[in-house]
């Protein structure tokens, strides 16, 4: 067995990427991220606001079971604030909550159509698997 004095390594030069002409010199970081269709967060915070309010729930009451301030609370419920609502948090919340952001999700989204859809789909099969 014979002892190396050098052990690196060495390896061909490796190009940098191609960029496409006209792309920016900046970092995925560096750059300002690009305006979606929607604006999820926006929507999060409207969908909270309009949970809470269904579920009569105030700013007050809600930044007490969450543990935060009222004033966060309230930046929370405004698109246009970066402060968002975490799921750990809106788990704190009473079931009315719960109960009032599903309906709220079921008339912004249809996710109530989808599911009673699905069920009528299983009802069908049910109902052809009796006639074997």
């Amino acid at each position: 067995m014979s002892s190396r004095t050098n052990a690196q390594v060495t390896l061909p030069a490796a190009g940098l990427p191609k960029r496409e002409q006209g792309s920016p010199l900046l970092s995925k970081q560096e750059q300002q991220p690009q305006p979606l269709a929607v604006d999820a967060d926006a929507d999060a915070a409207l969908l909270f606001d309009e949970a809470l309010s269904t579920a009569g729930i105030s700013s007050d009451e809600a930044a007490f079971l969450m543990g935060v301030s009222s004033d966060m609370v309230r930046k929370m419920r405004r698109p246009q604030a970066r402060e968002r609502v975490a799921f750990a948090q809106m788990l704190r919340l009473p079931p009315a909550f719960h109960v009032a952001l599903h309906r709220v999700l079921n008339r912004r989204y249809g996710f109530g159509r989808a599911a009673l859809g699905r069920a009528l789909d299983a009802l069908g099969d049910l109902a052809f698997a009796g006639d074997l």
